[in-house]
């Protein structure tokens, strides 16, 4: 089952936050599907895991296969169906259909940008270092802008008070971040071509690419730490939708155990996590 919590010892649940030194981001809630707010009905759903976690906002997940909830075992011999409802806090960027740890099947809600719509790139990074305290990644850096103009600059899932914008003028945005698994970054805007280049340094990664790279898709790259990852994308100055249903067949589910469940990033960086529902598939 998927849970969320703090570790900030504050007794403060719901309004834990990031200090650098010894926790790196806001503190997760817990969603519990209970049929009634009591001791015994919370007791009884946590121990039918019917349970989801947040990076802290109150999203609201619904998610079932072929009827079943989440944390549920059923014994299926038809294809499974998964079929999630999602109201976010803030407009939602992608939904991840997730069969144990592989990504099988990925919604992205952002919409498109339009053909004259001017460009607006997000620069996006995550990850820690280990899963002990000294975690935090630094990923304090500078993108720099060839051959194009930078127009405007926004912070993106930024949730330290040490952390942010340092400075940025038409051709250079600066930058002081440390993750720890959350997401980090900043949204630029630039009149600029296909052949306008990005330049982005930081300690831990760095990328380069054209903005004519981006039409056919974001530029991303992994590294070998925890969830460690930076991201380029071409995004719309138009929100995508805050709720949404989505449904999915898998056409191929493994004989025996398969695990379903749903990975939730909003466009403000926030994640929300399913617990899967544990289909037995009988062929």
């Amino acid at each position: 089952a998927f849970i969320g919590g703090s570790d900030d010892h504050s007794g403060r649940p719901g309004w834990s936050w990031a200090t650098l030194a010894h926790h790196g981001t806001r503190g997760g809630l817990t969603a519990i599907l209970a049929d009634e707010l009591t001791r015994d009905g919370l007791w009884e759903a946590l121990r039918a895991r019917r349970c989801y976690g947040t990076s802290g906002p109150r999203i609201i997940l619904d998610v079932t296969v072929n009827g079943h909830l989440m944390g549920s075992e059923p014994v299926l011999v038809d294809q499974p169906v998964l079929t999630a409802s999602v109201q976010g806090t803030a407009p939602l960027d992608s939904i991840e259909i997730r069969r144990g740890t592989e990504t099988v099947h990925t919604s992205r809600l952002l919409p498109e940008p339009a053909a004259d719509e001017p460009w607006r790139v997000r620069i996006a990074w995550r990850g820690a270092r280990n899963r002990g305290r000294s975690r935090p990644l630094d990923w304090t850096g500078a993108a720099k802008l060839w051959g194009g103009r930078v127009t405007g600059v926004e912070q993106y899932a930024i949730d330290n008070a040490r952390d942010g914008v340092t400075g940025w003028d038409e051709h250079r945005v600066a930058w002081r971040s440390h993750t720890c698994g959350d997401w980090d970054g900043v949204l630029i805007d630039i009149d600029g071509n296909d052949s306008t280049r990005l330049d982005i340094w930081t300690p831990t990664m760095s990328l380069q690419c054209a903005l004519g790279d981006l039409r056919s898709g974001d530029v991303r790259e992994a590294g070998a730490l925890l969830e460690q990852q930076m991201v380029i994308q071409h995004i719309s100055r138009n929100p995508g939708p805050a709720d949404t249903t989505i449904s999915w067949t898998d056409d191929e589910p493994m004989p025996g155990w398969n695990p379903y469940w749903i990975w939730v990033t909003q466009s403000d960086g926030e994640l929300a996590w399913s617990t899967p529902v544990y289909v037995h598939w009988q062929e």
